[in-house]
């Protein structure tokens, strides 16, 4: 989701082709050695299979007329979204593939990082952004505490927060991701995709 709320933000065209992640047409998995999503073919050498590159090269591709690139300080909260809330935000999502500890404990672990996003809006002065740079930190842990948000949204709904709510209840409410939630009809091997990115 992330890369496409950049892709969108930046107005970056690319070849979109939708896929059914537990049929992955042959023509991905020779181009991704990751067997994930997303992935983008930038020329027959070269190509991204991790999400916040593609974001990062959306920006080099664009400028940062629309979208900020992330200072090191940014970077250093998306790289702790990525290794480590994502970490417990799986293992509390699909805890039954993970029976060592308690689907409470993995939810709790991840909260240690939410909070840290609750207290980092109140410096921000609850402000729409997490940094006054712009969104693109938003852009690329929003989708995650979304899922966060989803796994329980009554007992997510009952907890304290100062400022996240707020952030995220705007943020799913925002053009930008609705745009983002747009459903593409499935891509078919040996027919073009379709244009996504484009203001």
């Amino acid at each position: 989701m992330r890369a496409r709320l950049a892709l969108l933000k930046t107005g970056v065209c690319v070849e979109l082709r939708e896929i059914l992640l537990k049929e992955k047409p042959p023509e991905m998995l020779e181009i991704a050695p990751k067997k994930r999503v997303p992935v983008l073919q930038l020329d027959e050498r070269d190509v991204l299979d991790e999400s916040r590159d593609i974001m990062l090269w959306a920006i080099d591709q664009a400028g940062e007329e629309n979208l900020n690139m992330p200072s090191e300080v940014e970077l250093a909260l998306i790289e702790r979204n990525d290794k480590e809330f994502k970490h417990w935000l799986d293992r509390y999502k699909y805890h039954v593939g993970y029976p060592e500890q308690s689907q409470e404990h993995y939810r709790d672990k991840a909260m240690e990082f939410v909070f840290a996003l609750d207290t980092q809006l109140e410096i921000q002065g609850a402000a729409a952004n997490l940094f006054q740079t712009g969104p693109f930190t938003d852009y690329a842990i929003f989708p995650f505490v979304r899922q966060f948000a989803f796994v329980d949204k009554d007992w997510f709904d009952q907890q304290s927060f100062e400022y996240l709510d707020i952030w995220l209840e705007s943020w799913l409410q925002s053009d930008i991701f609705a745009r983002c939630m747009q459903k593409f009809p499935l891509w078919q091997s040996g027919t073009a995709g379709v244009e996504f990115g484009a203001s």
